[in-house]
């Protein structure tokens, strides 16, 4: 899942709102994340910046965050912590109050991954595939599908995968581009991301043309993939979205002159999103995903196979359809 800076900066804002604040989590160190910071071998004596690095446990924050795996949803709380349910579908070992702070996490089927606090990757959960078996270096963003991760290399926005270690779960979606990106989302079978000019870029199955944009469209903001379809926002906020085949529920078909500041595409359900507003979803209903809360507000929301969650700027989340908190 990716989060915008103007998102950022309104999530900070509400921080401030609710008592909390919002401060830059990088780090350096190379080891990952224990939450003790005491420990003088973790930092470079010559390098002057550390004494001016107060990048404690106490004084960690982050942008809160609400991700959607295929059966369960993960919370990532202001303090770093990622708290997911429900407890008999979500991944095993959720790093939660062991010391492994994160600044931005997705979920998957069956596991997760994150990004710590030193810009380095985690990943928990079922690893069949190689899922969990996250690449070393540091990143910007992440995202996760059924049977593999992809992150961004800090450095130069090109994309990294992996898993899809075994033949039947590998269609080209680990195979990523050697270009810049400024967003990636991974689902199912499929990946896509956004050059920098704006254009659309995926690679991965394509039996429903989930990975094949239409060459001229405007230049794009974000992008979302679902299980057999792909959406994203222009940069006036207006919601595109191609592949569903001859399988669609809808998920394709946004409503008309709509406009959002967010675009999430799930199984077989899109939503989008108005910061400080209410949620708008279409596509299939069958378990009460397509219909959110018609009295609640939200600052974030994610959507899975058959649930969506919807985070308010207090940090309290709200999910329907299958799957609820």
């Amino acid at each position: 899942m990716m989060i915008g800076r103007a998102f950022h900066a309104l999530i900070c804002l509400s921080s401030l709102l609710f008592g909390g604040c919002c401060i830059d989590g990088g780090h350096d160190d190379d080891a990952p994340y224990t939450g003790d910071d005491d420990d003088d071998s973790a930092m470079d004596d010559d390098d002057d910046s550390a004494d001016d690095d107060d990048d404690t446990t106490d004084s960690f924050w982050t942008d809160p965050m609400i991700t959607s795996g295929t059966s369960f949803a993960c919370h990532l709380m202001s303090n770093g912590f990622p708290r997911c349910w429900p407890a008999e579908s979500s991944p095993a070992d959720t790093p939660y109050g062991v010391g492994i702070l994160f600044k931005e996490i997705s979920a998957g089927q069956s596991f997760a991954c994150g990004i710590q606090r030193n810009d380095e990757l985690y990943c928990w959960g079922t690893n069949a595939m190689g899922q969990s078996d996250h690449p070393s270096g540091r990143f910007t963003n992440v995202t996760t599908g059924h049977y593999h991760g992809c992150a961004l290399e800090e450095e130069f926005g090109t994309p990294t995968c992996w898993g899809c270690e075994e033949e039947e779960a590998d269609f080209g979606q680990c195979d990523a581009p050697a270009t810049m990106l400024t967003d990636i989302s991974a689902n199912r079978w499929h990946t896509c991301g956004i050059t920098v000019t704006g254009s659309p870029i995926c690679w991965g199955g394509d039996s429903y043309g989930q990975s094949s944009p239409s060459e001229d469209l405007p230049p794009l903001i974000q992008i979302s993939t679902g299980w057999r379809h792909t959406c994203a926002l222009t940069e006036n906020g207006t919601p595109i979205c191609w592949g569903c085949g001859e399988v669609s529920h809808g998920q394709c078909t946004p409503p008309d002159d709509s406009t959002y500041d967010k675009v999430v595409a799930g199984g077989i359900t899109t939503c989008g999103l108005k910061y400080g507003s209410k949620v708008v979803c279409w596509g299939s209903d069958n378990y009460g995903q397509a219909t959110p809360p018609d009295i609640e507000v939200f600052m974030d929301i994610s959507v899975g196979s058959y649930h969506a969650c919807g985070m308010k700027a207090g940090g309290e989340v709200t999910c329907w359809g299958l799957y609820t908190l």
